[in-house]
């Protein structure tokens, strides 16, 4: 069953009929926080609706708003809507780690075919330079081959979660 017909069944006795038309139908799940985007005419039940996430999903520990992006530093307008309150994640992705808040930092859920592309087109002992580096989304990936990875970003945030994954970078 998918989750969208999972998350109508859990919440048909706790919200109206019209709200369960708008339910979310898909989501990002980074490390053990779940990141969803809701429709206008469903905020108002974003509590319930984070609820019954949390029951349908028990491996999640805590259950997010995505309300957008902002600044140049790209950081994430969040809302904790079940769940733990502590954002900050270990997330895990084509065999490496990731260190994130995602109350803190943007999180790009695509890419993922680009990185298995980037990967087999970087020759060892390359030198490649990542402008916009954010906390590694390519970086990391990239220091499995590359001879050296400059990372640079605006975000001092975004820089020092990158610190901390270039230690993960082994895992």
């Amino acid at each position: 069953m998918s989750f969208y017909l999972k998350l109508t069944e859990k919440l048909k006795n706790n919200i109206p009929s019209r709200g369960l038309g708008p339910l979310p139908r898909s989501y990002n799940i980074l490390g053990k926080v779940l990141v969803i985007k809701l429709k206008p005419e469903v905020y108002r039940y974003r509590k319930k609706i984070g609820k019954a996430i949390l029951e349908i999903l028990p491996y999640i520990h805590s259950v997010v708003l995505d309300r957008g992006i902002t600044g140049s530093k790209r950081k994430p307008k969040i809302e904790v809507i079940a769940g733990c309150k502590n954002t900050e994640t270990l997330h895990k992705e084509h065999g490496a780690r990731f260190l994130l808040d995602v109350s803190k930092i943007m999180w790009s859920k695509g890419n993922k075919k680009e990185k298995e592309i980037m990967m087999k087109a970087v020759k060892p002992g390359e030198i490649v330079v990542d402008m916009f580096a954010g906390i590694g989304y390519w970086s990391i990936f990239l220091a499995k081959k590359a001879k050296k990875v400059y990372s640079i970003d605006i975000n001092p945030i975004a820089i020092k979660y990158l610190q901390k994954n270039s230690f993960l970078i082994t895992g």
